[in-house]
């Protein structure tokens, strides 16, 4: 078994204010709504979470050409319109894929959010 540990930074400015993005990270049924996106041979079947500090994540994705694969999340921190910290696991028909921290910041700018995720 080969383990790699890499890390990453995605920048991006949105237009809207911190709580507005802060809401689609908290709640389950518009996270549902950008995470779990059909399209492109992808589904997704049911979508469980409590998008809370101690809560949990759980979605499986399907593609009839590549099989399916499990997301399941813990959420560590929470904190209202400024970010949260979340680890996860990616298993897929031969098992773990990998295992993930993130820690995702929101902040206040002239024209919306700054997130670093």
């Amino acid at each position: 078994m080969k383990t790699d540990f890499q890390t990453f930074e995605i920048r991006r400015r949105i237009a809207a204010r911190p709580a507005t993005v802060y809401a689609l990270w908290s709640d389950a049924k518009r996270k549902e709504a950008w995470f779990c996106w059909n399209g492109n041979g992808w589904t997704h079947d049911q979508y469980d979470a409590d998008l809370r500090e101690g809560g949990h994540e759980r979605v499986c994705f399907t593609n009839p050409n590549l099989g399916s694969f499990t997301y399941a999340s813990h959420i560590f921190h929470m904190r209202r319109d400024t970010g949260l910290i979340y680890g996860y696991t990616m298993t897929g028909g031969n098992g773990p894929i990998s295992v993930s921290q993130a820690t995702v910041t929101l902040a206040a700018t002239d024209h919306g959010t700054e997130v670093v995720y």
